[in-house]
């Protein structure tokens, strides 16, 4: 598969989490819509993250996620959306510079000796990132909306659109 054939996806996908993150307010970032959830920054600040992970998956054979976890930043709204626009563009980057050979290899999420999964390259981009990220877009819609918010359409215009 031509990688570049990503692309539209990618750019359609980026632009609707741009503008999730650009719904954010300062004054909101520590809300919680239920005591187990993230705070609105730290989702925020992980979505910003997401993007990041399509370079290595591209360019390394596995990532070990022992003991990493959520670090909890003091970003400001605009902060994030900074983080977010400098991590797609470099997404984009190594998208359009790898090869078809490359995302037919293996890659494999571990903890230690313990294997999450390996499958193709292009599989883990496409659910591991870019579902991934789609996935905590519709969970910051939550947030939003919990903070009396407008949430913006993804695919249409929202309720809050029209």
């Amino acid at each position: 598969m031509d990688p570049k054939l990503l692309l539209p996806e990618f750019d359609h996908e980026i632009a609707s989490t741009l503008r999730m993150l650009e719904a954010l307010a300062d004054d909101h970032l520590s809300h919680k819509p239920h005591p187990d959830a993230w705070s609105t920054r730290d989702l925020a600040t992980h979505v910003a993250t997401v993007p990041s992970w399509t370079r290595p998956t591209f360019e390394q054979d596995e990532y070990d996620v022992g003991g990493s976890g959520l670090e909890s930043e003091t970003l400001t709204a605009a902060q994030i959306v900074e983080r977010f626009n400098a991590n797609a563009a470099d997404a984009r980057a190594a998208i359009e510079e790898t090869s078809a050979e490359t995302l037919a290899e293996t890659w494999t999420l571990r903890s230690g000796e313990q294997v999450h999964f390996s499958m193709p390259k292009l599989t883990v981009y496409r659910f591991f990132v870019m579902n991934h990220l789609i996935h905590h877009r519709g969970q910051i819609g939550v947030h939003l909306r919990t903070c009396g918010l407008r949430v913006p359409g993804m695919y249409g215009p929202s309720a809050d659109e029209m």
